[in-house]
């Protein structure tokens, strides 16, 4: 019994550090996404200023 309960905690374990993984991944990629966004929207207002400039 003393074996099961130790195999379970370790299960438990191994699910929350996966967790802690998967979610620390996902802050991530949403940065990632934040300043891809970021870029393109400063890639854009340049453009754009630069249309103006020449008009």
């Amino acid at each position: 019994a003393a074996a099961a309960a130790a195999a379970a905690a370790a299960a438990a374990a191994a699910a929350a550090a996966a967790a802690v993984a998967a979610a620390a991944a996902a802050r991530q990629q949403q940065r990632r996404r934040g300043r891809r966004e970021e870029r393109q929207q400063q890639q854009q207002t340049q453009q754009q200023q630069a249309q103006q400039e020449e008009n």
